[in-house]
């Protein structure tokens, strides 16, 4: 995830790289460390919990998953209570947002 300045109007963005194609195979090679990390650590069985975002559905990462036994559950859609993630994005926007804005209110 990344965040951006738009502009003089110091409101910031958040810009989801999941849209980006590349970001299925970063997917794959995450999903494929966490195995690993899963397995040297002992850890055969294990559930992964995601929410609806497109590289998690790709066909890549589900051949993946599978290949690996794991079990995914799939959060419900428009469901951000249930996704920390959300409330980390919320938070980090509100303050990126509210620092730019005592930057700029700051006298020269």
């Amino acid at each position: 995830m990344s965040v951006f300045d738009l502009g003089d109007n110091g409101q910031l963005a958040f810009s989801k790289v999941q849209y980006h194609k590349f970001n299925e195979v970063h997917s794959c090679v995450y999903f494929i460390e966490a195995f690993k990390h899963l397995l040297y650590n002992g850890i055969r069985e294990c559930i992964f919990i995601m929410d609806h975002t497109r590289v998690h559905k790709t066909n890549r990462v589900q051949i993946k998953l599978q290949e690996n036994d794991r079990i995914v559950i799939y959060l419900l859609l428009y469901s951000p209570l249930l996704n920390p993630i959300e409330k980390f994005v919320l938070e980090m926007e509100e303050h990126f947002k509210n620092s730019v804005l005592e930057i700029r209110s700051r006298p020269v």
